[in-house]
Formats: C-alpha cells, sequence, structure tokens
C-alpha cells in the first residue's frame, strides 16, 4: 500500500537531538525541501463526519514554501490520472481561494497550504470532497492530495502539479491559436460545452447559451445570446431542428428550450420542469428523445420530437449517484455515475 503521511525530512533530526550540546540546528533550506512522495491513490476507513477539515489531516506540511507564491490558474496532474480528474484551477482572493470554481464555498490559502473542503449529497449519498495543495519546489511544481468520503470509506490521491500554460513555442507541438473571443458583457464564470452546426458554435456558459459565428476564425463574432431570468446554472446543450426550425436545450434547473432559428434572436419556447446536469438526444424512428441526468441519480426521458412541445415518456433511477455525463446509442443509455 502507497504510503499516505510521509515524514517531513530533518524532523527526526530535531527529534534526535541530545547530549549537551545537542545535534546541530538544521539548516533554514533544508526545513523547506519538501519530502518526497508517491503518486497514485489509497482507501482508508473514514473517520467521521469531520474527516479531512484542515490540510494537516492529509499529514505534515512543509511550512512557507507557498510565501509569495502566483496560485492563479489551472493545474495539471503529472505521472498519473487521479481520482477521475486531471487538474485543479485556483483563484486566489486575498486570504480566500476559489478552487475548481466552487464560489459557494471558498478555499483558504496561506504560506504553507492551499485547503478546500465541501460536502455535498442528500440523506443516503453524501460525500465529503477535500483538497490541498502544497510544498512548492524549486521547478515550480507542487503537492496536490485530494480525498473523496463516502460515509465508510475515503480514497485518498496524491500527486505533483505543475501551471497550464499557453503560447509557448517551447512547449507546445502542432497547435496554433488561430483567434479568440471573450464577450465583453460575459458574466463572471466559465464555459462548460459547446456544439458546432455548420460554422456556429452553440456556447454554453454559467450565465447561459452564446451564439458565435466562426467562418472566419480568426475574428469570431458573437450574433446573438440568451440569458433566464432569474437564477441559473447552465452546464450543458444540445441542438435538434425540427423542420425549417432549430432549437437548443439547455441542461438547467429547470431545463430550457430556446428557438435559436434566428441566431441574432433566440427566444425561449418551451420549459421542463425538472432537473438536468448533463443531457443528451436520439432521433430513431423519426422521433427525437431527450434524456436527461442528475446528480441524485435519476434520468428523465422526453420526446422532443416537436421541441416546442415536449412530452414526458418516462425515467430511469441509476442505483449510484451523480450522473455527470450521459451518451445514448440505439436507445441504450451509458451513465457515468
Amino acid at each position: 500500500m502507497r504510503q499516505l503521511y510521509a515524514l517531513v525530512p530533518a524532523l527526526a533530526a530535531v527529534l534526535g537531538c541530545g547530549g549537551d550540546g545537542g545535534a546541530p540546528e538544521p539548516d533554514a533550506a533544508d526545513l523547506l525541501t519538501p519530502p518526497e512522495f508517491e503518486i497514485g491513490c489509497d482507501e482508508i476507513p473514514q473517520s467521521g463526519p469531520d474527516a479531512f477539515s484542515a490540510a494537516t489531516d492529509f499529514g505534515p506540511v512543509t511550512p512557507g514554501t507557498l510565501t509569495g507564491w502566483e496560485a492563479d490558474g489551472r493545474w495539471f496532474f503529472t505521472g498519473a490520472r487521479i481520482g477521475g480528474v486531471s487538474s485543479v484551477h485556483l483563484e486566489r482572493r486575498g486570504d480566500q481561494i476559489i478552487v475548481d470554481r466552487d464560489e459557494e464555498t471558498p478555499g483558504t490559502i496561506d504560506n504553507d497550504a492551499v485547503f478546500h473542503r465541501y460536502e455535498a449529497g442528500g440523506e443516503g449519498s453524501s460525500f465529503i470532497i477535500a483538497k490541498r495543495v502544497i510544498d512548492r519546489r524549486d521547478d515550480g511544481s507542487l503537492r496536490v492530495d485530494r480525498a473523496v468520503c463516502d460515509g465508510d470509506v475515503c480514497r485518498v490521491c496524491s500527486a505533483r502539479v505543475i501551471l497550464a500554460t499557453r503560447h509557448d513555442d517551447a512547449e507546445r507541438d502542432k497547435l496554433t491559436l488561430v483567434g479568440e473571443l471573450y464577450g465583453d458583457d460575459w458574466e463572471a464564470g466559465f464555459t462548460f460545452n459547446v456544439r458546432m452546426v455548420g460554422t456556429l458554435a452553440y456556447l454554453i456558459r454559467q450565465d447561459g447559451l452564446h451564439i458565435i459565428e466562426t467562418a472566419d476564425p480568426s475574428n469570431p463574432v458573437e450574433l446573438g445570446s440568451w440569458r433566464r431570468t432569474g437564477d441559473g446554472y447552465s452546464n450543458d446543450v444540445k441542438i435538434v431542428d425540427a423542420g425549417n426550425k432549430r432549437f437548443a436545450i439547455i441542461a438547467d434547473t429547470p431545463v430550457d428550450i430556446v428557438d435559436v432559428t434566428d441566431p441574432a434572436n433566440p427566444t425561449l419556447a418551451a420549459q421542463i420542469t425538472e432537473e438536468a446536469h448533463t443531457l443528451f438526444t436520439e432521433t430513431r424512428d423519426g422521433n427525437t428523445r431527450a434524456y436527461f441526468g442528475n446528480y441524485d441519480g435519476t434520468c428523465p426521458v422526453w420526446d422532443v420530437t416537436n421541441p416546442a412541445q415536449p412530452q414526458k415518456l418516462g425515467g430511469y433511477t441509476s442505483p449510484g449517484s451523480i450522473v455527470h455525463d450521459l451518451s445514448i446509442s440505439g436507445g441504450i443509455a451509458y451513465l457515468n455515475a
């Protein structure tokens, strides 16, 4: 089994002092040298509802290595894919830090560690996810630890992370940036998904739908947008053509169906009063169906052959939870849960 808690070098030397003069005091540089660690994952029993409530619950922290560190950016895991994810995104705000875009539960940052923890789910499906970033090295890499606890067991993973960079001839290979767009009126947040039909890009962001013409890739132009009045957290989008009309089906709560036939003037055509974290559409035998996936494991199925008048067909409840993605082929749903 991979050792979860590696002792900081020099600790043994400090504890081993004896005699009249004792051992010489360790050099300050030695105290700031992070220990080596193994990349990988282990499962350990969950100690209780307060498991991984502090950065030190993962094990020792080398003090001071984050002093003066510029944390902002996306940090990619190296050596292995850890815990089903490949990176961590950080955005520093004073003594708080937004980890993986979680605005509701900011993490903490000081000279020693970044720490972020949140609980999710409901009765019977509650879980804890905790993360820490520590031990910056001379080459700029750091250690990340991530724990996911389901009430009985915690899966604890460790990896080294490096900063994602762009436009560096020494690092890119056969990739060239042609153009980019960040709308002046786009709200804070990030992009979840994009669907292409011809040269039109249907971009779903946290703040809603943006329709972008990409015929000239060096100069993408936003033609129109649609944003729900009030709260919303749009996460996925699929495009359905019906007759001479085109509709965007948007995963949110409720599900919005937007007429995008005129890209400059998208309008709400219908709403489905259910939740959808992710969605997929399939057309078979002239009928188009929309399949939703949700964190509570439910997967409603709707007939959207006429998207302006959706009809519920049924649903399925997964024995798991957190349906994060799904794909449909021949009427069979493949769920990532």
